[in-house]
């Protein structure tokens, strides 16, 4: 393009030279002012596209990073629900094998139970009142082994249930502290986006009213913002429009 242009004012200004027309010089000059401003609209198409390239690479960053904190918490997940499973399993085995060692001291309480009652038949001719302190002995250890046995159950499975609740209330408080920072994490990506469209709109003002604004400056406001790519092609075709035949 550079090229093309040093040739074209150098054919004009030889015409010029060897006509010494001055209506033709103006029109030399005329072209060369339309060719230094397609020159500045090309450049700052080149800015524009690499403001988008800027603005791809950080929507891709921004992707990866929602990407990792989903696979995060989904492993979070597993591990906690793998947690659970093998708490419920060793309670359950736990209880299997309470519940099989109450059976057997059941089994053996009546097994003693019924030799007492022999006993207690075979003496009851001779003592009716030792047979009656016997049993009633016997029955007060049969009770006190039954209420000590009922209480080491009950506090098995209230220590089982306050280990499950414990472990519940610190997955839901992980789980609950994550959907925050995620939250967060969600609305400063919604806050540069709504940045980005604000500078656009500013942009496409300025330009509706023929006032383009300056490489430099317009370099400054979107450095370091990324850009909406599907808004890219029509400002840059508006503007390069408006531009080419406000001086043709």
């Amino acid at each position: 393009m550079k090229y093309i242009h040093t040739i074209l004012i150098f054919f004009t200004f030889s015409s010029i030279l060897l006509a010494e027309d001055l209506p033709k010089y103006e029109e030399a000059v005329k072209l060369n002012q339309r060719l230094e401003l397609i020159s500045k609209v090309n450049s700052l198409t080149d800015s524009l596209n690499r403001l988008n390239k800027d603005h791809v690479a950080k929507m891709n960053q921004y992707a990866g990073l929602l990407e990792e904190k989903d696979l995060e918490l989904k492993k979070q997940k597993e591990e906690y629900d793998k947690k659970i499973d093998e708490l419920k399993t060793e309670n359950q085995k736990d209880r299997e094998s309470f519940n099989k060692e109450l059976d057997n001291q059941r089994i053996c309480l009546r097994d003693q139970q019924s030799k007492y009652s022999d006993s207690i038949e075979k003496i009851n001719s001779e003592n009716f009142d030792a047979i009656s302190n016997l049993k009633e002995k016997y029955e007060s250890l049969l009770k006190k082994s039954a209420s000590d046995y009922q209480k080491e159950l009950s506090s098995q499975r209230n220590h089982y249930t306050e280990n499950i609740s414990t472990l519940q209330n610190d997955i839901k408080n992980n789980n609950d502290s994550l959907k925050l920072e995620l939250s967060e994490f969600r609305k400063d990506e919604n806050k540069v986006i709504s940045d980005i469209q604000k500078r656009l709109t500013a942009i496409e003002n300025q330009q509706k009213t023929n006032l383009p604004a300056p490489i430099s400056d317009r370099g400054l406001a979107l450095k370091d913002a990324p850009i909406d790519k599907q808004s890219l092609p029509n400002i840059e075709h508006n503007y390069f429009y408006r531009l080419i035949h406000k001086f043709i």
